[in-house]
């Protein structure tokens, strides 16, 4: 019995066992161009899905139409081709170096295993602050490159098929890309924002306070100005006058009045102030805590320049 053959497939043994099979070919200029010595570059679909709360978006596109990531967006693509592995090969892909240079990373199943039929699947990330257009015609919509290896042996495999991203992309879940860290910055900022306003809408307000207790002390003054001209008033008067017996009776009264005013309003500052000074240290510990995220973010971004540089010099052209 002849020894078995293992390793990475050629074009020739890649066509000859129909591993890669092209669906509605729209572009048949392009299609042999897509095989290498050793692998097969993937074109992009033309399905995506988006992120969005709740149940994930499914979107299509006209064949020429660009793919539109976002600033710090994400999608999740399907390729154009198929691929049909049978049970003694399996298959590795990535994302073509083209794309890389432009800020996309890729996030695909370790490997593309035996008895797999149907379009691969990656999540695609734009880690930078400009839109990446991938086009859907032309050599550009190669998006992927895939290369097959046999195994030593055949494996005992599970057969999986799908058509195409309608058939799995309710099980999306877009949790901690970037455009879920970017928006919670954003919300934070919003939400600080607002608190600040707040903040300074409490300080017009203590400056309207001061006015009145100024206000309020002035009239104090006047009063302790008129009260001994009313009581000069009052001697003058005899004591059995009615007249006097009020104005006597009545300066006591308001300068009570006054006093009450001023402690009230007193009580009223302590209050304004010890709320000021709460908001005030939780929005800190707040922007403390946003500091905190930024930095993380920064992190993860340079650990994604340093994935990215790695990609640039072993990913395939």
């Amino acid at each position: 019995m002849p020894e078995r053959r293992y390793g990475v497939l050629t074009r020739e043994e890649i066509k000859d066992e129909g591993l890669v099979q092209i669906k509605d070919e729209h572009d048949p200029t392009v299609a042999p161009t897509c095989y290498k010595s050793a692998s097969y570059d993937l074109r992009v679909g033309l399905e995506y899905v988006s992120p969005r709360q709740g149940t994930p978006e499914l979107r299509g596109l006209e064949f020429g139409q660009g793919l539109q990531i976002p600033p710090f967006g994400a999608v999740i693509v399907a390729s154009r081709e198929h691929v049909c592995i049978p049970d003694d090969v399996i298959g590795k892909f990535n994302l073509r170096v083209a794309y890389t240079l432009k800020g996309l990373i890729v996030q695909v199943g370790t490997q593309v295993e035996p008895g797999y039929h149907g379009p691969l699947f990656g999540l695609l990330q734009n880690t930078t602050d400009k839109l990446v257009e991938i086009p859907t015609k032309g050599p550009q919509s190669r998006l992927f490159t895939i290369e097959f290896h046999r195994l030593s042996q055949a494996a005992q495999v599970e057969k999986k098929s799908y058509e195409g991203l309608s058939d799995i992309y309710t099980t999306f879940s877009f949790e901690g890309t970037f455009n879920s860290i970017t928006t919670n910055l954003k919300n934070n900022n919003d939400n600080l924002s607002d608190a600040l306003r707040q903040i300074e809408k409490q300080r017009i307000g203590q400056a309207n306070f001061w006015v009145s207790l100024l206000f309020s002390v002035i009239l104090v003054l006047v009063i302790s100005v008129l009260a001994p001209m009313l009581l000069n008033i009052t001697f003058r008067w005899p004591l059995n006058d009615p007249t006097a017996k009020g104005i006597i009776d009545l300066v006591p009264r308001q300068l009570e009045a006054a006093k009450a005013q001023i402690d009230q309003l007193k009580a009223e500052n302590e209050r304004t102030k010890a709320d000021l000074e709460d908001r005030l240290k939780r929005w800190e510990e707040r922007g403390t805590e946003m500091q905190t995220r930024t930095a993380r973010l920064e992190e993860q971004i340079a650990a994604v320049r340093a994935r990215l540089e790695r990609t640039r010099e072993g990913a395939p052209r």
